[in-house]
């Protein structure tokens, strides 16, 4: 290595002008020299090796090179180190912050150059996991939902976490004395806008009877319930669903244990179906129902909570519950598609009466519009619009002249015979 850097600064004489090459830079750095802040050792070595130093570069010279780079390393590394410290003292998980620290990170020139020339596991920590940290908080910041916020904190949490645990295995000379105060301060930040998270968004389970009626054959009904969790709300952990007993006797549950534990996510919800028999002949009642749910409060502590609640049900016996048969009143216009009776078309009057407008223009200018376009999806009415469009036309616009080409998709396609068919029609 100490040969290299003598044949360096032979064949690199600008350098001595005070610009100070990569290669140059990366040689003498990684000579344990530069961090004894003393050129005395290098210089011994190139007394040693004097003969690899051309005449033209005196000891002085090299000296001067050399103090040149250590003077601007020391720079570079006091300010990372400022750097370092400003975000340990000013953690925010906001957008300002975030944009104003990831800015200096990439940009900064002298960041820029000691991220160079670190060892390779240092910068990959203080730079590469800082600014995977930075993203992080990013999409923190701009996540709308519960899950995505609670996510991008807990991964920050658990990456921090394992690389903590990396620089005291693989301790690393930036990483241990500059890097572990900036991940300190992110985990106790992330750890707190995640106790924040949960205090403000606790799970609110809401419960209802699924369908209007509840069959009942021979006394005994299943009763089908709905649990949801409103959105961008926490996780309503290990749920237990309990129907209770009627204090009046209407009713009793059939059911000795409690139902099997639940999650209900945010934005979700489940079903679950309880077994009750009906005591009394009574047609509508309130069935009481009965849900524990456990979730998360500040510092992730465990809490647990209780929804209570009557829901009102309409009993039915198995035989009475039937379909009614209606009748259609528009399959008669199955085949002709278009309904001819007018009393038998509604909401398109309005769009009856803007064609016509349309087609009228003005007293000044008559017909203005020359061409309109009517499309919609299949058996959406066109066609009953065309037929009754002709009636309003003519009732509006007396010397109106109309012509009906038909359906076209019967007219035969091929060179010259659909312009014999229109002329034949038309004309």
């Amino acid at each position: 290595m100490l040969g290299t850097i003598v044949r360096i600064i032979a064949c690199l004489p600008p350098f001595l002008q005070g610009n100070i090459p990569e290669s140059l830079i990366d040689a003498l750095y990684h000579h344990p020299v530069c961090r004894k802040n003393t050129s005395v050792e290098l210089q011994s070595v190139v007394d040693k090796e004097s003969s690899g130093v051309p005449d033209k570069m005196s000891r002085d010279q090299f000296n001067s090179l050399f103090e040149s780079f250590r003077q601007k390393y020391i720079s570079w590394e006091r300010y990372f180190k400022l750097f370092m410290s400003k975000i340990a003292d000013g953690v925010s998980f906001s957008h300002r912050w975030v944009e104003e620290t990831r800015s200096e990170l990439e940009n900064s020139i002298e960041l820029r150059c000691i991220f160079r020339y670190m060892d390779d596991s240092d910068s990959e920590s203080c730079y590469d996991f800082l600014l995977k940290l930075l993203n992080t908080a990013e999409k923190y910041c701009s996540a709308e939902s519960f899950g995505n916020r609670e996510e991008c904190l807990n991964s920050t949490v658990d990456w921090i976490t394992e690389r903590k645990r990396w620089i005291v295995d693989s301790p690393r000379h930036y990483s241990y004395e500059c890097l572990q105060n900036v991940l300190d301060a992110m985990h106790d930040v992330a750890k707190q806008e995640l106790g924040f998270l949960y205090v403000n968004n606790p799970p609110k389970l809401i419960c209802e009877i699924a369908g209007d009626r509840l069959k009942v054959d021979g006394g005994f009904a299943d009763v089908q319930l709905r649990i949801a969790n409103e959105r961008n709300r926490q996780t309503g952990d290990n749920v237990i669903i309990r129907i209770v007993d009627d204090e009046t006797g209407i009713y009793e549950t059939l059911q000795a244990e409690s139902s099997p534990l639940r999650r209900v996510k945010s934005g979700e919800d489940i079903y679950c179906t309880e077994r009750i028999k009906i005591k009394q002949e009574i047609k509508s009642f309130d069935i009481h129902v009965n849900i524990s749910y456990e979730y998360r409060g500040e510092d992730g502590k465990g809490l647990s909570d209780t929804w209570t609640g009557g829901l009102p049900v309409f009993c039915v016996e198995a035989q009475e519950v039937g379909f009614e048969k209606l009748e259609n009143p528009y399959s008669e216009y199955t085949e002709t598609a278009a309904v001819n009776n007018r009393d038998m078309v509604f909401g398109r009057n309005e769009l009856l009466n803007d064609i016509v407008t349309l087609l009228k223009g003005s007293k000044n200018n008559p017909l203005k519009r020359k061409a309109l376009l009517l499309y919609g999806q299949k058996r959406t009415g066109k066609s009953t619009v065309l037929l009754h469009l002709e009636d309003d036309i003519r009732s509006d616009i007396p010397d109106a002249i109309i012509v009906k080409i038909g359906d076209l998709s019967s007219v035969p396609t091929g060179k010259g015979r659909f312009e014999a068919f229109f002329y034949s029609n038309v004309f």
